[in-house]
């Protein structure tokens, strides 16, 4: 009974030792941290380069200087007291660009005329958000 024993705990222990053997040899030679370990031991980064295809590369290049992609450059956001990396400083409902250029409202001001309502619920409904009454067509 004694022998059976001895010969099944050498078994469990020869097949623990095959498999962690098979894991540390054969694995990725990759960290939890996404480096490589060298000789030493001793983790290194490794870059990381994305593949981009040729639309999406020109798309980065075209926004490169309007990180918010609402028209107008980060530099003149910056000069304007706007928020570069928002679509919508103040968050109305209209870009800033169309506040600016098309609606001459204040890309800053929720409500440009203070009635209450914001910029972009007026327009959506009609109403002239630079004042009271209706928009004109």
């Amino acid at each position: 009974m004694k022998k059976f024993l001895f010969i099944g705990i050498i078994g469990i222990i020869t097949v623990a030792l095959g498999i962690s053997g098979w894991y540390f040899l054969l694995r990725d030679n990759k960290d939890s941290d996404g480096g490589v370990a060298n000789q030493d031991g001793k983790t290194e980064a490794v870059p990381i380069k994305p593949q981009v295809d040729a639309g999406t590369l020109e798309l980065l290049k075209k926004f490169a200087d309007d990180q918010d992609r609402d028209g107008i450059k980060d530099a003149d956001e910056k000069a304007q007291g706007l928020n570069p990396n928002e679509f919508d400083s103040d968050f109305d409902g209209l870009s800033d660009k169309l506040e600016i250029e098309k609606w001459k409202t204040d890309p800053l001001k929720k409500d440009t005329d203070g009635d209450g309502f914001g910029d972009g619920n007026e327009i959506i409904h009609g109403y002239n958000p630079l004042g009271a009454g209706k928009l004109s067509q």
